[in-house]
């Protein structure tokens, strides 16, 4: 890819990112709570939901050092569950919500191979399908269930209430066990052939 081709491809990465986050804000919004709207969260201006270093010092880093996997992330969209009004059981809402980032980045994915599919620019094809491709991993990412990723919000959903209270007691180490998993290649091993089934599906 020429140089501005990696520049849009940056900058289409970097709206997948926001739309990951926007979509949990979304759905907290439909389910009856308010505060990433009033927090000027609800909205795909990326200065809203930028983290310096998981938006930009991350995937830039593991992109220059031609890292198999690119992954990133911004700041979380803030979510009071108390607020829910439209659904009964917190829990399920706090599921759901989780559920949304991952969703819109498989659809994000899909977007991106058909145009990759009916694009008439090989290089174009090829960082379209580098797109649909990073959406994919970036959803099975997020959908590990690690203590505080969205995988760890749906799983903590489903445990028991005494279960409950003590996974909860592991997220503030569930990124540096993120870390230890991607730099032993455990992640790699387990995200990318489910990914490349299901990007040959979308595709």
């Amino acid at each position: 890819m020429g140089l501005l081709l990696y520049v849009i491809f940056g900058v289409l990465f970097l709206y997948s990112v926001v739309v990951h986050e926007l979509a949990h804000g979304y759905v907290a919004y439909l389910l009856g709570d308010d505060t990433a709207y009033r927090r000027g969260r609800l909205t795909l201006n990326p200065l809203a939901h930028l983290d310096p270093v998981g938006s930009v010092i991350l995937p830039a880093v593991l992109f220059l050092l031609r890292s198999p996997y690119l992954i990133g992330y911004a700041k979380p969209v803030p979510i009071n569950p108390l607020n829910f009004t439209r659904v009964r059981n917190l829990r399920l809402g706090v599921a759901l919500c989780s559920l949304a980032g991952p969703s819109a980045n498989l659809l994000l994915a899909f977007v991106f191979c058909k145009m990759a599919r009916f694009s008439f620019n090989p290089s174009a094809s090829v960082l379209f399908l580098s797109l649909g491709g990073v959406n994919v991993v970036l959803a099975l990412f997020n959908l590990l269930p690690i203590p505080g990723f969205d995988g760890g919000h749906i799983l903590s959903a489903l445990l028991p209430p005494s279960l409950y209270v003590e996974y909860r007691k592991w997220e503030g180490v569930g990124f540096i066990l993120a870390l230890v998993l991607l730099m032993t290649g455990v992640v790699g091993m387990v995200i990318f052939p489910v990914a490349e089934v299901i990007l040959r599906w979308l595709c």
